[in-house]
Parts: C-alpha cells; sequence; structure tokens
C-alpha cells in the first residue's frame, strides 16, 4: 500500500490501481477518477438519520479545503430559503463564525467522527452554538 501526499498524481495512476478512500466518492470526494466507484455510506446520511431530518430539505455546502468565508454566506443563504445545509467542514473552518452569520433561533448540529465509536453529536442554536472538539466533522444548519 502506498498514501499518496498530493492529489494531483491521481489521474496518473496506472489502470490497474485500487484507491481507497473515505467518505462518500461523489459527495466530496474522488468520484471525478476514472474506473469504478464503490461508495459506502456517507456522512451526509448518517448525520441526518441521526437528527431524524429528511434529505428531501437538503443543501450541500463545502468549506473543505474552499474559501470559508463563501461556505458561510451559501449556508446562509440556504438557511434563509428553508433548506437544511449540511456543511461539510475542515479542521480550520469556524462554528462559531457561522453562527454569528445566522439568525439565532438557527439550529445547529455539529457530527464528529460519524460512523466510529467515538461519534459525537452536539446541538445548539446560532445564539448558542456547539463546539467541534475533532478534525473530522460536519455541520448540520437549519430548521430540524
Amino acid at each position: 500500500m502506498h498514501e499518496i501526499a498530493d492529489y494531483r498524481s491521481l489521474r496518473s495512476l496506472p489502470s490497474h490501481a485500487v484507491v481507497l478512500s473515505t467518505g462518500d466518492p461523489m459527495l466530496a470526494g474522488l468520484g471525478y477518477l476514472p474506473g469504478e466507484v464503490v461508495p459506502g455510506i456517507s456522512s451526509l446520511q448518517v448525520a441526518f438519520a441521526r437528527l431524524k431530518v429528511p434529505l428531501t430539505k437538503v443543501a450541500v455546502v463545502s468549506a473543505h479545503g474552499k474559501d470559508h468565508a463563501r461556505a458561510v454566506a451559501e449556508t446562509r443563504e440556504e438557511v434563509l430559503a428553508g433548506r437544511v445545509v449540511f456543511l461539510i467542514a475542515d479542521p480550520a473552518f469556524s462554528v462559531g463564525a457561522l453562527a454569528a452569520a445566522l439568525p439565532p433561533e438557527t439550529r445547529l448540529a455539529v457530527c464528529e467522527d460519524l460512523g466510529y465509536p467515538e461519534e459525537r453529536i452536539a446541538v445548539g442554536t446560532g445564539a448558542l452554538p456547539p463546539a467541534a472538539r475533532g478534525d473530522l466533522f460536519v455541520v448540520v444548519a437549519g430548521e430540524f
């Protein structure tokens, strides 16, 4: 097994290579690569099942390795439109900054390590946001 440090090199892998990756390959993963995709249960499915939120209300926003201010603005827009946002965060993402941009009564859930024994879901509001304790988390925001 070889760990890939530079994701730009993925497109140059030989056709017989197998790439193992976490997460949903078509949500924020490596599904763009050629070859067969074998998905698992995504963090979106787990989070919404745990919170009992219908997937028909979801809007997905990615802040993972992207412009956090833009992700916060997109999340605010979607929440104000009545959707429940599933925000894919990265370790540097500030739940507090997101909470400050939302109406104070907006519900927020920080979902960490979903599917692992140490799974944790903390629920709060824009006025009293939950805190992320680790690096592997997503945020659900809206009316749920």
